[in-house]
């Protein structure tokens, strides 16, 4: 992984904030070069030398190659230039390019091809290519001790050093991680309320999401991410605890208020309840299939327990026999262990 692709999974997803200081993080970024904008060199003007220099044509493949990356970016990120979390992702995709061309020599270039992308934002970009080093810096040199912290210790300096780096913009470059901590913290606020049932958990549940997205875009990130929600809802502990405590077909009424609190509806929760169906049938099987099994492997000779082990997967599985039995050599056991409801 190069330096930036390892920060930019800091920077722009949530779920690996954590991985940048637990699993090492990136190395740091090189000190930034100066680059006088005189420097700077024009889609068009390279467009222009590449047919004014016929005898230099490695140069002008690459001047050209470096022009259709330039319009690119323009097209893709103009319109959204503002925001800081783009800017970003900008700097990221222009130092991927110039990693995989200039290898030994990338960070030299990094603020002529900033400029040659929006020059008009040349020094912002340049400031925020610096923040991006400060703030890469600050992790390699304090990992070791930060994730020794208590989580929120950890996370309370992990926003310091970004404010350091970033200032007031930290805040728009890891939004989806601010609204993420939002939404985990609304959730573990609404399933600790037991008194609550699970459906009117589920209609809070969706309301935080809907207050963390902001009116304009909650309806549809909703309908796009409604498996994604819907599994993080079913599937956190508290709420798991609760439906194994139902009565299966009680259970599964719960799971069909649950999804329709979060707005599924119609020919989607049948479809869901007869996924359901399937499942309880399956589990019911697989539980009955590892008592089976446990009794073959404590009580059958070794030479014919592969063969008792066979028949018996395809008396329970079938056509899946051969799958449980791959599964089984690798070490992976499906029916062992608790099964989470209405997700397996």
């Amino acid at each position: 992984m190069t330096p930036m692709r390892g920060l930019w999974a800091a920077v722009g997803c949530a779920a690996l904030v954590g991985w940048l200081l637990l699993r090492g993080g990136p190395a740091p970024l090189a000190p930034k070069s100066v680059v006088e904008p005189a420097a700077v060199i024009e889609p068009r003007a390279i467009a222009a030398n590449a047919s004014a220099k016929p005898g230099a044509r490695s140069s002008s493949s690459a001047d050209l190659q470096q022009a259709d990356f330039i319009a690119e970016m323009r097209a893709r990120f103009g319109p959204v230039l503002n925001r800081g979390h783009a800017r970003v992702r900008l700097i990221e995709q222009a130092i991927n390019y110039l990693q995989s061309r200039y290898p030994d020599s990338w960070q030299d270039r990094v603020d002529a091809l900033l400029a040659a992308l929006f020059p008009d934002r040349a020094a912002e970009l340049q400031a925020n290519y610096a923040s991006l080093q400060q703030y890469n810096d600050w992790v390699r040199n304090n990992r070791d001790r930060v994730m020794r912290l208590p989580a929120d210790q950890r996370r309370a300096e992990l926003w310091q050093a970004r404010r350091a780096a970033f200032g007031p913009a930290a805040d728009d470059i890891w939004a989806a991680e601010l609204r993420n901590q939002a939404m985990a913290d609304a959730l573990q606020t609404i399933v600790d309320d037991d008194a609550v049932s699970l459906a009117s958990q589920a209609t809070a549940w969706a309301q935080a999401v809907d207050t963390a997205w902001g009116s304009s875009d909650s309806g549809a990130v909703r309908a796009r991410r409604q498996t994604e929600l819907l599994g993080r809802f079913v599937g956190n502990a508290a709420v798991q605890d609760r439906l194994r405590q139902l009565q299966p077909e009680q259970r599964n009424q719960t799971l069909r208020d649950i999804r329709q609190a979060m707005g599924m509806q119609g020919d989607a929760l049948d479809r869901w309840a007869a996924l359901d169906t399937q499942r309880d049938m399956a589990w019911e099987a697989g539980q009955a299939y590892m008592q089976q099994r446990a009794a073959v492997v404590a009580n059958a000779s070794s030479g014919d327990r592969a063969h008792q082990l066979d028949a018996l997967r395809q008396q329970f599985f079938g056509d899946q026999a051969a799958v449980i039995a791959q599964e089984e050599a690798a070490g992976f056991f499906r029916y062992a262990g608790e099964r989470e409801i209405g997700r397996e």
